[in-house]
């Protein structure tokens, strides 16, 4: 009978305090403190149905990479072309852009520039005239603004549609499982809601993480671990700078109209937004014992840097840093299994508006009473 006393009374002061919590569970070490991680209340995520409309653009789109060369004859709206192109300006012979270009993939260009290369063939160079618009060239190249200049055209490629309609033949081409049309929209139907409901779930781990990291508090930062962090951003950030403006971090400081404490500033608040999953997903890792061994976290960045486009690890490493790396396979580990212990609860919003037709169904029963 005691036993029975005491079960009950333990029920029953759950029960009760699971008006405020039960079942919360705060961790915390020196640096952070998380007030809930297990269980954590998300928004539910549906995974969307594939349509038939959602069918038919899979569809489309597959049909648009398949492409064969063109060389006896002209280039014609609807294909795709490789164009090599130097423009100057008449009055001067000044270049002022060159490079490479492919057309007819969806991209905009100046009005009369794609329209002027079609039908000219492969191999064949030429000169397009071409007025820019007034504004043409903004603050970087005002020159440009309503100028006339010269385009020097080479087209390199010609590809056309290789299949212009849906059939089997297209099928068999495109597909190792399916013979039919019938068959291959059932498999584009397969793929699509296996894509959706991969989107779901990584949607699902976003929301628990970010419910996560919002209830999650920093008391302090390792200073060590923060200096570092704050180094990588920076050199990184010179590499970028270097790489896709051809110029030095002091003269992009010049031309952005930044100081270098303004700078420095930017790097340890960017710092500290990357160090705080880092905290979080660690001490979470340390008390589910889902930290990742030196053996396992070598495999795991074989499958990041292949995932994440990256031809070795190697490169991976050279361009993100290695703690950057460890950190974003470890927070990936974490966020799968906050979503896996995870409550998914109706939107918020959907609950507001349940309220509001309760309150006011209940005004109105008020109002016919006092009738």
């Amino acid at each position: 009978m005691k036993k029975q006393r005491v079960i009950a009374t333990m029920l029953t002061l759950c029960l009760a305090v699971s008006v405020v919590g039960c079942g919360k569970k705060e961790i915390s070490n020196e640096y952070v403190k998380i007030s809930q991680y297990k269980g954590v209340e998300v928004e539910k995520v549906a995974v969307k149905k594939a349509t038939d409309e959602d069918v038919t653009n899979y569809i489309q789109a597959k049909m648009a990479e398949q492409t064969k060369d063109v060389t006896g004859r002209e280039l014609r709206k609807g294909d795709l072309a490789q164009v090599e192109y130097t423009g100057k300006l008449k009055s001067t012979g000044k270049v002022f852009d060159q490079g490479t270009l492919t057309l007819g993939n969806g991209e905009q260009y100046v009005d009369g520039f794609e329209e002027g290369i079609y039908g000219h063939k492969l191999n064949e160079t030429f000169d397009l005239p071409i007025k820019f618009p007034e504004g043409y060239g903004g603050l970087q190249q005002p020159e440009l603004s309503g100028a006339d200049v010269i385009f020097t055209i080479k087209i390199t490629g010609i590809k056309e549609k290789a299949y212009t309609e849906l059939n089997d033949e297209f099928v068999k081409a495109v597909s190792k499982k399916s013979k039919t049309v019938e068959e291959y929209q059932k498999e584009v139907k397969k793929e699509i809601e296996k894509l959706n409901k991969k989107q779901a779930d990584t949607e699902l781990r976003g929301n628990a993480w970010n419910e996560v990291i919002d209830k999650a508090e920093i008391k302090k930062y390792p200073e060590k671990r923060l200096k570092e962090k704050e180094k990588t951003i920076e050199e990184q950030f010179k590499k970028l700078v270097k790489q896709s403006y051809g110029i030095s971090y002091e003269d992009y400081l010049k031309q952005s109209g930044q100081t270098e404490a303004d700078f420095k500033k930017q790097v340890k608040s960017m710092a500290k937004e990357s160090l705080k999953p880092a905290l979080v997903a660690e001490l979470i890792a340390k008390e589910e014992g889902l930290e990742i061994s030196d053996k396992k976290m070598k495999e795991e960045m074989k499958t990041f840097a292949k995932d994440n486009g990256y031809p070795n690890v190697d490169t991976l490493v050279e361009l993100n840093g290695k703690d950057m790396v460890t950190e974003a396979i470890l927070q990936n580990k974490i966020m799968e299994w906050l979503a896996d212990n995870c409550k998914q609860v109706e939107s918020k919003k959907e609950d507001k508006e349940d309220k509001k037709d309760k309150e006011d169904k209940k005004e109105n029963k008020t109002d016919k009473k006092s009738k």
